[in-house]
């Protein structure tokens, strides 16, 4: 059993990476690409690929405590999953690979798609607010956001904020008890009901990282290690290509950056 489950394992490895390579065609011009590559030093390049790397490795630590410290889960298969995850991200529109992240870890370590779709969907995004509104401010002190862009960025920290006020209310006070009553629930038959109650359940328990502040403040010191780490490496890229830009500035580039990952774009755009 072990044979055939580990060959269809290598072959949706391979049309996945096959499949990420054909819509990397379609979003990307390829050729163009191509053509910078003589330009650049590579001597910048590979560091800043490291580094590069380095901060995806600090994320997936991140998403280990997430996942709660009581689990032994593997890093390297977090790391793996998280990898692929993010290459997908880059590919996919709005942010699809955390539909494949959510997948793939509960079908190999058995962790409910409540519990996950909480912890990547809600937690990671609010608690990277909080890191967005840290550097926000270490930009505005380095003077790298524009005065026309200030009333934005300062609008987007807010509305950070607010989400995490709403998300810490939520994994505080949320209660699958006494949905039954619920008049939009009461149609449903008990087995439906509870399996609802079960999903609720697992979902706030996914939050915990919003209430525990034991798990939240080291995600939030490796969010602020990460998101510096990958700046670093932009500046790395940018002085491979000769753009001559400062580290704030690639401070700004780097928010902006994971920021529009999530927008749908054209293929030529």
């Amino acid at each position: 059993m072990k044979g055939p489950l580990g060959s269809f394992r290598l072959w949706f490895q391979l049309f996945a990476t096959a499949g990420f390579f054909v819509l990397l065609a379609w979003r990307v011009d390829i050729g163009e690409a191509l053509r910078t590559l003589p330009e650049a030093n590579w001597a910048w390049v590979l560091p800043g690929l490291v580094i590069y790397t380095a901060s995806k490795a600090v994320h997936t630590l991140r998403w280990r405590i997430f996942l709660g410290l009581d689990r032994k889960l593997p890093y390297s298969g977090l790391l793996g999953i998280f990898l692929i995850h993010n290459m997908a991200n880059a590919v996919l529109l709005l942010r699809a690979g955390d539909v494949l992240r959510i997948q793939t870890t509960s079908q190999r370590y058995g962790i409910s798609r409540s519990e996950l779709t909480a912890t990547v969907i809600v937690v990671e995004t609010l608690l990277d607010g909080v890191a967005f509104v840290c550097l926000v401010s270490i930009a505005f002190s380095l003077g790298a956001i524009p005065t026309v862009l200030e009333a934005t960025f300062w609008t987007m920290a807010g509305l950070a904020l607010f989400g995490l006020a709403l998300g810490v209310a939520a994994a505080r006070f949320m209660k699958a008890e006494g949905l039954e009553r619920h008049y939009l629930l009461r149609w449903l038959s008990a087995d439906a009901l509870r399996n609802v109650k079960g999903a609720v359940e697992q979902f706030v328990f996914g939050l915990r990282a919003l209430r525990e502040s034991k798990l939240a403040i080291p995600a939030i010191a490796l969010s602020l290690i990460a998101w510096m780490m990958e700046s670093i490496s932009f500046w790395f890229f940018g002085q491979a290509f000769g753009l001559g830009l400062d580290l704030p500035m690639y401070l700004l580039i780097m928010m902006t950056a994971n920021f529009a990952v999530s927008i749908p774009v054209t293929p030529s755009g």
